[in-house]
């Protein structure tokens, strides 16, 4: 059973997302870009809760398709980091994160001068 197929909304479900995605490309550059992306992603985000209430046979289906447009190479469940900084006083820039390109760091005076000695 398909409980996603049988809705008959599927039309009007397609349409609402295809209106969605207009105002958000709608809305890049302007001023209210950052609300009504937050907007928007609020209300895409609720659709799967709803249909959970009205029908939660279709959780399974849901996983399914969940899990078809998951990132390839991502695991089920992110696991857990811990980052911890040691030695007293950091003189430079310190950066926590996974991935990091085209960095630029332009200091003020000699780092040197500032460490005790």
């Amino acid at each position: 059973m398909r409980p996603f197929a049988h809705d008959g909304k599927a039309a009007t479900v397609a349409g609402e997302l295809e209106e969605s995605r207009a105002a958000l490309a709608a809305a890049t550059g302007t001023a209210d870009e950052e609300d009504l992306t937050s907007d928007l992603t609020a209300s895409v985000r609720l659709r799967p809760r709803r249909l959970l209430e009205r029908n939660p046979g279709a959780a399974a289906e849901l996983r399914l398709l969940l899990d078809e447009f998951a990132p390839a190479g991502q695991p089920d469940q992110p696991g857990t980091v811990h980052n911890s900084i040691t030695g007293g006083t950091q003189h430079g820039p310190l950066l926590q994160g996974h991935t990091f390109a085209n960095l630029t760091f332009h200091g003020g005076g000699d780092a040197a001068a500032h460490r005790a000695p």
